[in-house]
C-alpha cells in the first residue's frame, strides 16, 4: 500500500511577499539615512568633476569639442566618465533614480508615521504599572504630601488636561497631557522634506536657467536653439552707478522682452529686483563696459558685411616704456600697444622721434606663470654712430643704462582683448585691443597676427572715424556696455518655500512647546509623579516645581 505524502504547510511567517518586503525596506530608518548619504556623495561628484553647460549638452557637435578639452585633463579616464554621466550628474538616469528612491523612502516612513502618531494622539496611554514611578527617566515624589486635589488644581494651573484614572489599593492615579497636538510636529517637519523634494524634482523637470549677454541697443534670444516659444531680450540701456570716489554702487539695465515679435514685458532689472515676465524672471546678473561695436563694409557692393559688438572679455599687457637722454629730459613715456608672435612673446615698435628711431620692443617671459621682461633692441644713444648694444632686457619696475641713455620699464597695464573668428578681411582670427590714449580718447587695435603681410595686419581704428584696408572698410562705432541676464523659471520655488515654513514650524514646536505626558500616584502619605517628554523640557525638574507647588497650594 502506497504511502501518502503529507502536504506541506507553510505558516504566514515563511511565506514571502516582495511587496511587503519593499515596503519594510523602505520604512527603515537606516535605508533613508543610507539613501540620503548616497545621494549626498553623488551630488558632491557633480560638484567636483565638471559639469557641460547646457547649451554644449544639447549639441553633439559642441559636447565633442567640450570633451577633448577635458580629455587632456582626465585622461583615459574621460570616455568612461562621459559614458558614466559623471559631467552631466544632475541628469543622469542613476541620480535622477537615487533622488526618487530617496523621496519614495522619505514619503513611506512618513505615512508609515501617521497612524501611530495619530493614535498616540487620540489614546495616550493612561495606565502604569507602580514600578514605572521607581524607575522612570524623569520622576519625582514627595513625601508626607497626599492631597490629590491640590495636585489636579496644580497641573491645571500649569495648562495640564487632567484625567483621574483610577482608585485603587487606596491610592489615586492621575493622567495629565500637556501640548498633545505637539506630536503632530514631528509629522510635518518629516513631510517638509518630502515637499522639499518634491520641489527640487518639479524645478528639475520644467525648470529652466540660463544666462544670456545683451549689448547696450542689441537683441538676443533667450533659448540657445529653435524654440517654439523662443523669446528675445532687448537692452535699452545699461547703467553703472558708482559713488563720487568711483566705487560701483550699482548695476541696473532696461529691458524689453518679445515673444513672437510681440513685445510681452518692459521693464528695469537689477541684481536684486528682476524684471519677472511670462512665468520667468529676468535678473541682472553681470555688467562690462569693454565692448566695442565694429562695422565693416564691403568697398565693392557697400553693403555691411560685419554689426557686431563683441566683448573684450581678455586681458592683455600693455607695458609703459620711459626713455631719459643723459640730461634727465624725457624722450619717450608710453604705453605700447602689442602684437601677438606667439603665447609668450609679442612685439612693439617705440617709435622715438627726438632719436629718429624706432625701437623694437619684445615683451616676453618663459612659462605661462613667470614675470613678463621687456627686450629692446637696436638701442643707441642720441646722435651716436653705432647701433650699441645690441639688445637690452629689463623687468617691471626695473630702471637701466645703456648707450647713453636711462631705460625704465615703469608699469603693466591690462587692456581689454579678444581673439575673434569672422571678421571679414582679418582671416582667420583677427585680434582687438581696445586702447585708451593719455587724452582719454578710446582707440581699437586690430589686428590679423596669421598674415602680418596683409593690408589688413594692423589698424588704428579712432572712434567715428572709417579706415580702408585691402577691400573693406573698417569703422569703429564706439563702445557699448554689455549686461548678462540670468533668466529663470522656477515652478518649484513655491514648494520649496513652503517647506521651509513646515521645517521651520515642526521644528519650533518640537524645541519650544514639546508634549508632556504625566503619570501621578497619590496616597495619603505620599505622591509620585513620573513623565515622558523630549530632552530639551528638563521634565524632572518641572515635576519638583510642580509637586512644591501642590504643597504650597494646599
Amino acid at each position: 500500500m502506497a504511502r501518502a505524502t503529507p502536504l506541506r504547510r507553510w505558516s504566514a511567517r515563511q511565506e514571502w511577499n516582495p511587496l511587503r518586503a519593499i515596503f519594510r525596506l523602505f520604512t527603515s530608518v537606516r535605508f533613508a539615512i543610507g539613501m540620503g548619504l548616497t545621494v549626498a556623495v553623488a551630488a558632491l561628484l557633480g560638484v567636483i568633476f565638471p559639469q557641460a553647460p547646457d547649451a554644449v549638452r544639447l549639441n553633439p557637435a559642441a559636447y565633442d569639442a567640450w570633451m577633448e578639452d577635458k580629455g587632456a585633463a582626465f585622461g583615459i579616464l574621460a570616455p568612461w566618465m562621459r559614458n558614466a554621466g559623471l559631467f552631466e550628474v544632475f541628469r543622469s538616469i542613476w541620480f535622477n533614480g537615487l533622488f526618487f528612491v530617496l523621496l519614495a523612502s522619505v514619503a513611506v516612513c512618513t505615512f508609515n508615521r501617521i497612524a501611530p502618531t495619530w493614535r498616540m494622539l487620540r489614546r495616550p496611554v493612561r495606565r502604569v504599572n507602580d514600578r514605572y514611578f521607581d524607575r522612570a527617566h524623569a520622576r519625582a515624589s514627595l513625601e508626607g504630601f497626599g492631597d490629590a486635589a491640590a495636585v489636579e488644581r496644580t497641573l491645571r494651573a500649569a495648562r495640564y488636561r487632567v484625567e483621574r484614572v483610577e482608585q485603587r489599593d487606596g491610592a489615586i492615579y492621575l493622567f495629565a497631557d500637556r501640548f498633545p497636538w505637539a506630536a503632530m510636529a514631528t509629522f510635518l517637519t518629516h513631510a517638509s522634506l518630502i515637499v522639499f523634494l518634491a520641489g527640487g524634482i518639479v524645478s528639475k523637470l520644467i525648470g529652466f536657467d540660463t544666462f544670456v549677454q545683451v549689448v547696450e541697443g542689441g537683441t538676443a534670444p533667450v533659448f540657445p536653439v529653435l524654440h517654439p516659444n523662443q523669446m528675445q531680450i532687448e537692452n535699452l540701456d545699461s547703467y553703472e552707478g558708482r559713488d563720487a570716489r568711483g566705487n560701483i554702487i550699482d548695476y541696473w539695465t532696461q529691458l524689453v522682452i518679445y515673444r513672437g515679435g510681440r513685445e510681452v514685458c518692459r521693464g528695469k532689472t537689477t541684481v536684486n529686483d528682476p524684471l519677472p515676465c511670462e512665468g520667468y524672471r529676468f535678473h541682472q546678473a553681470a555688467f562690462s563696459g569693454d565692448a566695442v561695436a565694429l562695422r565693416v563694409r564691403d568697398l565693392r557692393t557697400g553693403a555691411a558685411v560685419y554689426a557686431e559688438a563683441p566683448i573684450l572679455e581678455g586681458r592683455y599687457p600693455s607695458p609703459r616704456l620711459v626713455i631719459r637722454d643723459a640730461a634727465g629730459a624725457v624722450l619717450f613715456d608710453r604705453f605700447l600697444t602689442l602684437a601677438p608672435l606667439d603665447d609668450r612673446r609679442a612685439l612693439a615698435l617705440a617709435p622715438v622721434e627726438q632719436m629718429q628711431q624706432v625701437l623694437p620692443v619684445v615683451m616676453h617671459r618663459s612659462a605661462d606663470d613667470a614675470p613678463w621682461q621687456l627686450s629692446i633692441v637696436r638701442l643707441s644713444g642720441r646722435g651716436a654712430s653705432g647701433d650699441a648694444p645690441g639688445e637690452l632686457t629689463i623687468h617691471e619696475g626695473q630702471r637701466v643704462s645703456a648707450g647713453g641713455l636711462d631705460v625704465e620699464y615703469a608699469e603693466t597695464r591690462a587692456l581689454p582683448s579678444l581673439a575673434l573668428q569672422g571678421i571679414p578681411g582679418l582671416e582667420p582670427v583677427g585680434f582687438l585691443q581696445l586702447v585708451t590714449e593719455a587724452d582719454g580718447t578710446l582707440t581699437l587695435d586690430l589686428q590679423n597676427p596669421a598674415r602680418p603681410e596683409s593690408a589688413a595686419a594692423r589698424m588704428e581704428l579712432r572712434q567715428g572715424q572709417p579706415l580702408t584696408a585691402g577691400d573693406y572698410e573698417y569703422t569703429f562705432v564706439g563702445p557699448r556696455a554689455y549686461t548678462g541676464v540670468q533668466v529663470r523659471r522656477d515652478p518649484g520655488s513655491w514648494l520649496i518655500w513652503t517647506a521651509t515654513a513646515m521645517m521651520m514650524v515642526g521644528l519650533a514646536v518640537t524645541f519650544w512647546v514639546p508634549r508632556r505626558r504625566l503619570w501621578v500616584r497619590i496616597t495619603p502619605d505620599r505622591t509620585q509623579i513620573a513623565g515622558i517628554a523630549e530632552r530639551t523640557a528638563h521634565l524632572s525638574d518641572e515635576l519638583r516645581r510642580l509637586l512644591e507647588r501642590a504643597r504650597d497650594r494646599r
